[in-house]
């Protein structure tokens, strides 16, 4: 297939760790995933959290650490900076 971010924009360098029981991270059934632009993307961000799931075989959930930033819920957004593992 081909990637939707065309020449190189999208660098996705974070996973976030899904808060599952061991048994249930055997058999993960999504993803949570960050990623960082090095500009703004636009609607092509749903065209590249399409792309990860048709990728990867699993429903994948997106998010920007701007995104991450407007959650409203502070303690959601500290326990999602909290989990994230770098790649």
């Amino acid at each position: 297939g081909t990637s939707p971010h065309g020449g190189g924009i999208i660098r996705p360098t974070r996973f976030l760790k899904p808060r599952r029981s061991l048994k249930q991270k055997l058999l993960i059934r999504y993803l949570d995933i960050m990623a960082e632009f090095e500009r703004p993307i636009g609607l092509r961000f749903v065209e590249f959290a399409e792309y990860l799931e048709k990728v990867l075989g699993k429903k994948t959930d997106v998010l920007t650490p701007a995104g991450v930033r407007g959650i409203i819920v502070k303690r959601i957004a500290e326990d999602i900076e909290a989990s994230v593992i770098y790649v």
